[in-house]
């Protein structure tokens, strides 16, 4: 009888730990030990290290690097899409880098964003516009004594901060990885529309978790084929409510907006700077994107120019590809890995 009474007991509490743990936020808890788990371990697979130099402007930049004795070839830096970190693009980009061994390999924090987080609002005291933007990646790049040409991958925003940083120090810059490169004049008409009525929360502003499921759904690309588990989504969830302030996004978005208005016109006032560019280009567009618009994408490759640029075309959306897991870097990481190591020319498809 006691042995009975005892697993009962034992029986009750499992259950009334499972019904606190999964019905009161558990799945949160779960959710959010499970992702962070997982990016360490891809970025300590990538042999990447979180660390931070000041620049002389006395900001400090955040970056996970992968410091090598003696280079075997040039250094990859990677810069992260919009309202994304470091964490987040050393993890999605961990085999690519994994493959590039005996690079020197830094993963560089987008200002406003991640441990560089503007916490009282004040986005225009450290520039909120895209030369900002590029003076950061230059700074950077002084005080991590990168003296030699090297790669630079962008993703979305970080694209279109690349293809301006390659722009303004060309010389800096030996092969371009441009991954969905986001500029605004690139933009879907839904996305432009979006950005023109401020409706900032339906897009990377978002806040609530139904606003979260939208924005990866709709503009990312998120499928029921590729979707993430529900307790991942609540991590995501969890994770961007600790780190910044309520309604960061939506005013740094407001911000930025307002800031990049002369840019909106970047591909037709940097038309001639875009086709003298004359650097290696490997330029990644999805097919269904509803952030960047593919056919804008394919005519910024004819202004770099068929002899320098290679485009690409993915399948999926912003993010989001088809199948479990797939996404537009593990669609795209051969055509990356192929294009850096210089193994043969891609033609355009």
């Amino acid at each position: 009888m006691y042995l009975v009474v005892t697993l009962e007991v034992v029986a009750l509490l499992l259950v009334a730990t499972a019904v606190w743990f999964f019905g009161f936020g558990g799945q949160t808890r779960l959710g959010s030990w499970l992702l962070q788990r997982e990016t360490q371990r891809r970025l300590a697979g990538a042999g990447l290290v979180c660390r931070s130099v000041v620049l002389s402007s006395g900001a400090t930049a955040w970056l996970h690097e992968r410091a090598v004795a003696e280079s075997s070839g040039p250094a990859l830096v990677i810069l992260p899409g919009g309202t994304s970190s470091i964490d987040f693009m050393g993890a999605q980009l961990a085999g690519l880098i994994r493959a590039l061994s005996g690079r020197r390999v830094i993963v560089l924090e987008l200002p406003h964003h991640g441990r560089c987080v503007t916490t009282d609002l004040d986005f225009a005291a450290r520039g909120v516009d895209r030369s900002a933007f590029v003076e950061h990646l230059e700074q950077s790049r002084v005080a991590l004594g990168l003296d030699e040409a090297f790669d630079l991958l962008g993703y979305s925003l970080g694209g279109g901060v690349a293809l301006a940083y390659a722009l303004a120090h060309p010389e800096r810059v030996r092969r371009l990885v441009l991954v969905a490169p986001f500029v605004h004049d690139v933009a879907t008409p839904a996305f432009a529309g979006v950005l023109q009525r401020a409706e900032w929360r339906s897009v990377h502003a978002w806040e609530s978790l139904d606003e979260l499921k939208h924005f990866y759904r709709n503009w990312l690309g998120m499928t029921p084929r590729s979707a993430l588990p529900e307790l991942v989504l609540r991590a995501l969830h969890a994770r961007r409510r600790a780190t910044y302030p309520a309604g960061y996004w939506a005013a740094f978005m407001a911000a930025s907006h307002a800031a990049l208005e002369p840019e909106h016109r970047f591909l037709r006032d940097e038309r001639a700077a875009l086709e003298g560019l004359g650097r290696s280009t490997l330029l990644l567009c999805a097919r269904d994107d509803r952030v960047c618009d593919h056919d804008k994408l394919t005519q910024l490759g004819a202004l770099l120019g068929p002899e320098h640029c290679s485009v690409v075309s993915l399948p999926g959306g912003h993010a989001f590809a088809p199948g479990r897991g797939a996404t537009i870097f593990t669609e795209s990481r051969a055509a990356m890995l192929g294009f850096l190591l210089g193994l043969e020319p891609l033609a355009e498809r």
